[in-house]
């Protein structure tokens, strides 16, 4: 795994755990804007991987 892959990944971890909190702490309201900012993020992030993960393969897949 890359430098930039491991730092996503890290980001993804870090914004998980503080949503988690968040949630646990305003009962899991979905409408809270700092709960729908949190997950906005966390959407953009684990995009991000996959699209570098398809990425990978497909150069990989190219490579063969």
């Amino acid at each position: 795994m890359n430098k930039h892959n491991c730092h996503t990944t890290e980001e993804i971890e870090a914004l998980k755990t503080a949503l988690d909190t968040l949630l646990e702490q305003r009962n899991y309201n979905f409408l809270d804007p700092l709960v729908q900012q949190l997950s906005r993020k966390l959407d953009i992030l684990i995009n991000k991987v996959i699209e570098q993960q398809t990425e990978f393969s497909k150069a990989k897949n190219k490579t063969r």
